[in-house]
């Protein structure tokens, strides 16, 4: 009992661990009693830590008689009936995600976002030929008995065949839809499998996780790009101005009209006029540099 404590201890800790923090906000326990029969009566607590972390339906799921085990929350962490349980955490917090398929009635974009540990939202885009797209938007919430409400999904072509097990989030908005989230190990992506009765969207069709750059321009993006706008001006006054001033001076310094000596090759092979090749001796002798001997012509 004592190894099965410190082991339920160490994995609690590095869950704790694993979401980032290490503060407790605000901790409520609630004592549930259990109806057994007509005259016997039992309790169970449920202990959540930081209440803002969890949807309060998720929550009231884990009151529900069926379940008779205490219950404590404790950031990603679900310690029941002496085993830690670790919350799915294949979206990130706070960052969209979005995933397609293309079947025979159409092309479907779906949009996630995990607003908390056990809630997202989502917009499902029905894409057409023209602008005026279709929209389902709503929110969904993980099933408060998510260990006991795995799913099991195969990802089959031609070429392979992988079988998958995702976690079941029911919608707010509409008690016939429900997205199943989970993680294909091979491609090391995230699949998304639906019901959406309105848009004929089947678990016969597995949503793959795209490439998406979200455009989310913070308070926080905006300070630093104008911290990196200050310092490339800095750059600019104090390094790359001296240095260009300095080569630029060490270039116009070497010819007295054309800038460079490259000029003055060029005067050699045109053929220039004596004139400028006079002037140019001139302009040697007051800066004491050896002038280019100019060939004869022929």
């Amino acid at each position: 009992m004592k190894k099965l404590l410190l082991v339920s201890l160490l994995f609690l800790f590095i869950c704790c661990d694993k979401n980032g923090k290490g503060t407790v906000d605000t901790t409520v326990t609630d004592t549930i009693y259990l109806t057994n029969g007509e005259k016997n009566r039992s309790m169970k607590l449920v202990t959540v830590n930081d209440t803002s972390q969890f949807s309060k339906r998720f929550i009231e799921d884990l009151k529900k008689e069926d379940y008779p085990y205490n219950i404590t929350l404790i950031d990603s962490c679900l310690v029941t009936n002496g085993d830690s349980i670790q919350i799915p955490m294949d979206l990130e917090l706070k960052k969209e995600y979005l995933f397609e398929k293309h079947t025979d009635s159409g092309w479907y974009e779906v949009y996630i976002r995990r607003i908390n540990l056990t809630r997202i939202t989502y917009k499902i885009k029905e894409k057409f030929g023209y602008d005026e797209d279709e929209f389902v938007i709503g929110e969904a919430d993980l099933s408060g008995r998510f260990f006991d409400d795995k799913h099991s999904h195969s990802d089959s072509t031609v070429f392979k065949y992988e079988v998958f097990e995702a976690n079941r989030y029911h919608s707010l908005q509409d008690e016939d839809i429900f997205i199943d989230i989970g993680k294909s190990e091979k491609e090391d992506s995230i699949r998304v499998v639906m019901n959406v009765p309105e848009k004929n969207i089947t678990t016969a069709s597995i949503f793959k996780q795209q490439i998406h750059i979200e455009q989310v321009f913070t308070v926080k993006i905006m300070i630093l790009y104008i911290l990196a706008l200050i310092l490339y001006i800095l750059f600019m006054i104090f390094g790359f101005g001296p240095v260009y001033a300095y080569v630029w001076r060490f270039f116009m310094n070497r010819s007295p009209i054309r800038n460079t000596n490259v000029y003055l090759k060029l005067y050699r092979r045109m053929k220039q006029n004596n004139d400028e090749y006079e002037e140019y001796l001139e302009w040697a002798a007051k800066r004491g540099y050896k002038p280019i001997i100019k060939k004869r012509e022929n």
